[in-house]
């Protein structure tokens, strides 16, 4: 198993490098980058959103655009951005390094929800990959029972046969569990309404009145749950669990 491991991962990457090409190479704004590294962050970018309206929309346009945000000193927007280039992509490193630097820097402190060891390991684990490696792999493990099954039926010996229905058995427990990684990955994001606190100061209250008194007091960057959304109001959830109504353009959904 240890030999068989870094020969799965190879063809993963391999795979996932001939299926990305394209992808990857999408989402080059030169206007935008070469205004970036003059150090004209605020019009790279106005430039990377005027990109992104046209239809060029990926990961690494909102990492851009987050970077340029950072840079022209708008932590509210980049962190934004940066969330929006995670849903697309949250296995990407540099992604994740860059989010979990600019969250460093909220006002807000909120501890996040525990977790059992092993739910933690589980999602970590689930989380190692993007849905389409899972599906890839599901694949190379297809074909590992494939050739697990010619070894069973061609095999000439007791041992080849145990080593046919081992080589069966694991590549069955493998590809189901990819299979429902894939899933796992897929789902993620779905149904998660979320958004970030755009102002610099934001006072939630307990009833959607402008002249109700403030119950807490957040601040730009930190992210929401959307519960309820009114004319004027939205009811959000804090990330401790305390809820309440601040006006809909404090924030912005993800």
């Amino acid at each position: 198993m240890k030999r068989l491991l870094p020969i799965l991962l190879l063809t993963v990457n391999l795979l996932a490098c001939l299926l990305g090409v394209a992808a990857e190479n999408d989402g080059i704004a030169p206007e935008a980058e070469k205004a970036y590294q003059q150090g004209q962050f605020s019009q790279a970018a106005k430039l990377y959103e005027q990109f992104i309206s046209e239809g060029n929309e990926s990961a690494q346009v909102y990492y851009n655009l987050g970077n340029a945000y950072y840079k022209a000193g708008s932590l509210s927007k980049a962190i934004l951005w940066y969330e929006r280039a995670f849903r697309l992509d949250p296995t990407d490193k540099d992604i994740q390094h860059n989010l979990a630097f600019a969250n460093r820097m909220l006002l807000d402190r909120y501890e996040p929800a525990p977790q059992s060891a092993f739910v933690k390991k589980w999602n970590n684990l689930s989380h190692s990959l993007s849905e389409r490696n899972w599906a890839i792999l599901s694949i190379v493990f297809a074909f590992l029972i494939a050739l697990s099954v010619g070894t069973y039926l061609f095999a000439s010996g007791k041992a080849g046969r145990i080593t046919g229905i081992l080589g069966m058995v694991l590549g069955t427990i493998l590809i189901v569990l990819s299979i429902i990684f894939a899933s796992k990955e897929k789902n993620r994001f779905k149904g998660v309404d979320e958004a970030i606190v755009m102002e610099s100061v934001v006072h939630v209250t307990g009833k959607p009145d402008r002249s109700a008194k403030p119950e807490a007091i957040i601040h730009e960057g930190l992210k929401v749950t959307l519960i309820e959304q009114t004319k004027e109001f939205t009811f959000i959830g804090l990330p401790n669990g305390d809820n309440g109504w601040v006006l809909n353009q404090s924030i912005e959904k993800i």
